[in-house]
């Protein structure tokens, strides 16, 4: 009903425009050569109704998208104020943006109707609205925002929006300590980020984990890659040694292990090794054998 009574006020407003415009600045808009002509506005029924349901449509689809992402989530996030998963999910999608310039595209091949360029002012509308919406989202007001939230470090979406705001932020190096702590708390997540963040070097370690690893195949077994990294580049140390004491789950035990040997072998105390490998051996063979290859 809203929609319908606001389609209906602006059709209305842009009527009583259009002419006091063409009454005021003549039939060429104001360009003066022809300045002797009045201009007269015919509004025909057709296109009229046309426009006035392309605005229903619009403040339907207004209503409606909301409405549905709060049918979708779990009744407790829907009525909490300012949730911002969908926020941040719709900012870093490029989809819409891509779909609408492509059908901006498409649009401007169709021929006018009834003589008007129509459809050429509609391939306008979406080349500008898919080149907005393709714009690079604000991480820093993205970290900020996923800052609020208490406990964020503890949650898996809000750290994964703030690892995410942190690699577009301030780069890969400021992103470790956080990827590691979504490894162990939530792999699959940590996944999903890998796909989409178009970092090389993120996705040529990622590639060799999954062929090295000898895990479950799952993406739990993310879960270990900041342990296994360190056999492979124990330069990270001193990065992924910054992430947070989580929930001592035997992934961050492997890490923390093997930052005490990596320590251990800098100061030369090698009769502290055979233990410190012995509890890496034991919680974890697979790192262990990764550990032992660079050795």
């Amino acid at each position: 009903m809203v929609g319908v009574l606001g389609s209906a006020i602006g059709c209305a407003a842009g009527i009583v425009l259009a002419r006091g415009l063409l009454r005021g600045v003549a039939g060429d808009l104001g360009g003066g050569q022809l300045a002797s002509l009045s201009g007269r506005l015919v509004v025909q029924p057709v296109e009229g109704a046309a426009i006035f349901l392309v605005g229903v449509m619009v403040a339907g689809a207004a209503a409606w998208l909301p409405a549905r992402e709060a049918a979708a989530s779990p009744v407790a996030q829907a009525l909490k104020a300012g949730d911002l998963a969908g926020t941040f999910t719709r900012a870093r999608s490029w989809q819409p943006g891509g779909a609408l310039l492509v059908l901006g595209a498409l649009l401007a091949l169709l021929p006018a109707v009834r003589g008007l360029p129509v459809l050429g002012y509609l391939a306008i509308g979406a080349l500008l609205f898919g080149g907005v919406l393709l714009v690079p989202g604000d991480w820093a007001a993205t970290a900020d925002a996923a800052a609020r939230i208490e406990s964020w470090r503890r949650i898996p979406a809000p750290l994964g929006w703030m690892t995410e705001a942190r690699w577009h932020r301030d780069g890969l190096d400021a992103a470790w300590p956080l990827l590691a702590e979504l490894a162990w708390l939530a792999p699959a997540r940590l996944d999903a980020l890998l796909r989409r963040l178009p970092d090389p070097r993120l996705e040529r370690l990622k590639r060799a984990f999954d062929a090295a690893f000898e895990g479950e195949g799952t993406a739990d077994d993310l879960a270990w890659w900041p342990a296994w990294l360190l056999t492979e580049q124990p330069a990270l140390a001193p990065l992924l040694g910054q992430a947070l004491p989580g929930l001592q789950s035997p992934p961050e035990r492997a890490l923390r292990l093997l930052l005490d040997l990596l320590h251990l072998e800098a100061q030369g105390r090698q009769r502290d090794l055979p233990e410190a490998r012995r509890r890496l051996r034991d919680l974890q063979p697979a790192i262990f054998a990764a550990y032992l290859r660079t050795r």
